[in-house]
């Protein structure tokens, strides 16, 4: 499978080749990352900033998976989804 991929060629991939293609990356190298500020792009534009979103960002979470994250106030009730663009969706609350 091609790691280098553009973000609408990702999105025809399965969840299952997305996975994969994943497990093949290095994000510590930068693998990954142009696809995942696509998405964060893309998710920014869908969902905004809504009340009680304090904060939205992508990047690496523990283990080395590429995440988009989003911080919310605690007692707030945003909701997420659990993945965009093939991505987690991680919610933090601060």
């Amino acid at each position: 499978m091609n790691k280098n991929l553009g973000y609408k060629q990702w999105l025809v991939l399965s969840a299952t080749e997305q996975k994969a293609l994943m497990r093949s990356w290095n994000p510590y190298e930068g693998d990954g990352s142009d696809i995942l500020r696509e998405a964060f792009s893309c998710f920014k534009k869908e969902f905004g900033k809504p009340e009680g979103v304090i904060n939205t960002h992508c990047g690496l979470y523990h283990g080395g998976i590429l995440i988009i994250g989003v911080t919310v106030r605690k007692g707030s009730h945003v909701h997420v989804p659990k993945s965009f663009g093939g991505f987690p969706v991680v919610k933090m609350v601060k």
